[in-house]
């Protein structure tokens, strides 16, 4: 099996790729197409555990590092934030200021 993302070995999954992702939702009204997401995060998990058993769940793995978690970002949850943001924009008419995600 070939993982369809190439991660560094430091990283579970790279910030940089969730940002680019973030960026597109924040430009695109777009319906969720939560199949689609779901899809993409089992292919997440498929690269994590390179086709075995998975050994941990998948709620622990995206539990935040400082509660005992991995990080491991929702795809789901990562794009309810940019459609959120983006009425948060329309309704305030301003820029949003983004924080740093490293």
């Amino acid at each position: 099996m070939t993982c369809a993302f190439k991660q560094p070995t430091n990283s579970i999954y790279p910030v940089k790729h969730m940002a680019k992702a973030t960026k597109v939702w924040l430009n695109l009204p777009i319906q969720a197409n939560y199949q689609l997401l779901e899809k993409s995060q089992a292919e997440i998990g498929k690269c994590i555990w390179k086709g075995k058993i998975a050994r941990i769940k998948q709620d622990n793995l995206a539990r935040h590092k400082n509660k005992g978690g991995f990080g491991l970002p929702k795809l789901s949850q990562y794009f309810k934030a940019a459609q959120i943001a983006q009425i948060f924009q329309w309704v305030q008419g301003s820029e949003i200021i983004q924080a740093s995600l490293t």
